[in-house]
């Protein structure tokens, strides 16, 4: 009998990061001081693996996946006490060794992972500035507000540090100041719906990047293969109607 998806994408975790590894670093930091209900092993997995469908990823759905995967039930307030500096440093040096240690798996986990060996993310923030300034930085709502600046930021995923970053006039469109270039090749980029664009997701590509964004509402793409062949040249939207809201994968233009 053939295992569930998500058991081989466990095994493949453990691989990488073990659950003695976990304890040792939970230690170490402080993240377990005593024993208690919540198992810290079985807390990263349902941080790593426990989320649902949706734009948003909520403490109530890695609470409902934790329980789900233990058979233990908790207080909320159990659960969410535990969400601290310390783990947040344990996820972050857990994250690392993973990403250092990829090249250690075997050549299936490194096929499957590969794209992810360098992770990138980019946002940006609009600051309003006093009005004298508006010549050199005009604001993209000067209705109301003169001048802004607008902050755009590319950091790496692994190290949360800045590898890019500007500073532009607010009326600057977001999607121009991502300049992608031969340090997206094998890596992937994660960005928002401000950057979604078939120009820049092209480029990514042709510089041998991958990227992760969300969809705009009025997008309606062409599917170029899919699991059922008879989908293939229809738009997706058609196809959204028989799936009653569950995920599917297919390639598109």
């Amino acid at each position: 009998m053939t295992r569930p998806a998500l058991t081989h994408i466990r095994d493949s975790l453990n691989s990488l990061i073990s659950p003695q590894l976990i304890r040792r670093r939970a230690r170490s930091l402080g993240v377990v001081k005593r024993q208690r209900k919540v198992d810290v092993v079985a807390l990263v997995y349902a941080l790593v693996l426990g989320f649902e469908r949706g734009a948003r990823r909520r403490l109530a759905s890695f609470l409902r996946a934790y329980c789900s995967n233990t058979g233990v039930t908790l207080a909320p307030s159990a659960f969410y006490g535990r969400f601290t500096p310390e783990l947040a440093e344990l996820m972050k040096q857990l994250t690392t060794h993973a990403f250092e240690n990829l090249k250690a798996g075997g050549p299936k986990l490194q096929r499957a992972l590969a794209a992810f060996a360098s992770v990138f993310i980019a946002d940006g923030s609009l600051v309003r500035l006093h009005p004298s300034l508006q010549d050199d930085y005009p604001s993209v709502w000067t209705n109301h507000t003169k001048a802004g600046a607008k902050l755009n930021v590319t950091i790496d995923g692994a190290s949360r540090t800045p590898e890019i970053l500007r500073i532009v006039p607010g009326s600057k469109h977001d999607v121009t100041l991502l300049n992608v270039g031969p340090w997206c090749k094998d890596a992937l980029l994660v960005f928002n719906l401000v950057y979604c664009q078939g120009k820049l997701f092209r480029q990514i590509l042709d510089h041998g990047g991958h990227f992760l964004c969300r969809a705009k509402k009025d997008a309606n793409f062409i599917i170029l293969a899919a699991k059922k062949s008879r989908w293939v040249g229809l738009k997706h939207k058609e196809v959204l109607s028989e799936l009653r809201g569950n995920t599917f994968e297919v390639e598109v233009d």
